[in-house]
């Protein structure tokens, strides 16, 4: 495979341990933005040294780099440092997710540790002085009702100063399933129940979301494009999802919304990996460049059983995936669990045989650990 103007050969099997880090796009270079040409950030690890780094597509022009942690799995954000502008990325570790500016040099970087500092400096004092006047009884009196004063006020400074972090980010929630699960049914309920919280709510579906996708959508699902190669189907889903990322997802999840989306990447796994037998590896490796790195904080899978899932689908006439048959569906719902299983932390799946009212009561509990949404009226029609 070509790689940086240099050929190098990997297994084909994505569980060998030969095979190197996926490259992810963590965002612009703003060196590249200022000079007036386009250059992504790419997390990479080094063949040679093993060292995780970010750096520049265009670094021989810029030169921009940046080092990594070396430990843990890194997703990229979409954000990028309000202190410096370089690009903020979250590492997953045993301990749990952080997120960090990749900029050493960055001056909030700076600041933290100043502050650190100083708080350590001040208990190293307040401890000799405390050791120094032991001695006098009513000094070490008002001294410890201080103390505990101070303790009381402590907490309660630290929870403000958590419950707004500088640069929050959005939350990303797609739904997935066979045709006819009824899930954008129940992407329409959620997204209402999440706008009557309080929440800004961009409700959005796959393939679409943007005038452009939106003529790749009539292309992909024309049922008289039955001639259409698997290859070219994945590439066209991958198209029309890099502009709905570039173009809406990632600006409303930079100032802080809701992005409710009617399929996403996973439906490509499970229908162009798993329907139609296209390599996995390669469908993920599509999926990264299609996403640009953006990936759900949440992603539900309605669970139906493929009966009553394609008659409802086909009430109204079939559209071209949707001719492909019972056999087709249960290869794309068996992908659908295989990939649960695989991520439970980020996949649910929910049951999707109920009413509408109980199946959206099981969505907002799949959700209630990533945004607050309350059931209200789920609706009566299905999908």
């Amino acid at each position: 495979q070509p790689f940086r103007q240099r050929a190098y050969e990997i297994c084909v099997n994505p569980a060998c341990p030969t095979n190197r880090e996926p490259d992810v796009v963590v965002g612009e270079c703003a060196a590249c933005v200022a000079a007036g040409r386009h250059g992504d950030l790419v997390a990479h690890k080094s063949e040679r040294t093993g060292k995780r780094f970010i750096r520049c597509t265009n670094y021989e022009e810029c030169g921009t780099s940046y080092p990594l942690p070396q430990r843990g799995e890194l997703h990229a954000t979409g954000e990028v440092c309000p202190e410096c502008g370089a690009p903020i990325v979250e590492v997953v570790t045993q301990r749990g997710p952080w997120r960090i500016c990749v900029n050493m040099d960055c001056p909030g970087r700076k600041k933290k540790e100043d502050a650190k500092a100083a708080r350590g400096t001040k208990r190293s004092g307040a401890k000799k002085t405390t050791a120094k006047k032991s001695a006098a009884k009513k000094t070490t009196a008002k001294k410890s009702a201080t103390r505990k004063s101070t303790a009381k006020k402590a907490p309660a400074k630290k929870t403000t100063t958590m419950a707004a972090p500088s640069g929050r980010r959005g939350t990303f929630l797609s739904l997935e399933g066979i045709d006819g699960c009824g899930k954008s049914t129940q992407a329409a309920l959620l997204a209402d129940r999440l706008e009557a919280a309080g929440h800004e709510v961009v409700r959005l579906r796959e393939p679409g979301g943007t005038a452009i996708s939106e003529k790749i959508r009539t292309i992909l699902l024309d049922p008289e494009n039955g001639a259409m190669a698997d290859e070219c189907e994945l590439l066209l889903y991958e198209a029309s999802r890099a502009q709905l990322v570039r173009e809406v997802i990632a600006p409303a999840l930079a100032r802080g919304a809701v992005v409710v989306c009617d399929r996403y990447l996973d439906s490509t796994y499970a229908y162009q990996a798993g329907g139609r037998g296209l390599d996995a590896a390669l469908v993920v490796r599509c999926n990264e460049l299609g996403s640009c790195g953006v990936l759900p904080d949440r992603t539900l899978v309605l669970d139906l059983n493929c009966e009553d899932a394609l008659a409802r689908a086909t009430v109204g006439g079939a559209d071209r995936l949707e001719q492909e048959g019972m056999r087709f569906q249960e290869r794309v719902r068996a992908a659908y669990l295989r990939l649960a299983k695989a991520e439970p932390a980020r996949v649910r799946v929910v049951d999707a045989s109920g009413s509408v009212e109980d199946v959206a009561a099981c969505v907002d509990a799949a959700l209630g650990d990533v945004v607050p949404c309350g059931c209200g009226d789920a609706g009566a029609a299905h999908e």
